[in-house]
């Protein structure tokens, strides 16, 4: 990730290979980080950057599923 390097406010490049499903890897791309209890919710993660906080909804309906608990629409 070039832009990481440099600095962006998206955290990263809207290149193909870092768009949607595959932002910012596909390896950590649905908000879950290789670290037991560790989530992603920042501008890198899937929506991206902005302030839709897309990012940290995602990832609190991400932890709320783990815990089993009901997420309301």
């Amino acid at each position: 990730m070039v832009s990481a390097v440099r600095g962006t406010i998206t955290h990263g490049a809207f290149l193909p290979y870092q768009m949607g499903s595959q932002r910012p890897l596909p390896e950590i791309s649905h908000y879950r980080m290789p670290v037991p209890n560790v989530y992603l919710c920042g501008s890198g993660a899937h929506p991206g950057g902005g302030i839709t906080m897309s990012p940290g909804r995602n990832a609190a309906r991400t932890m709320l599923a783990q815990m089993n608990k009901t997420v309301r629409e």
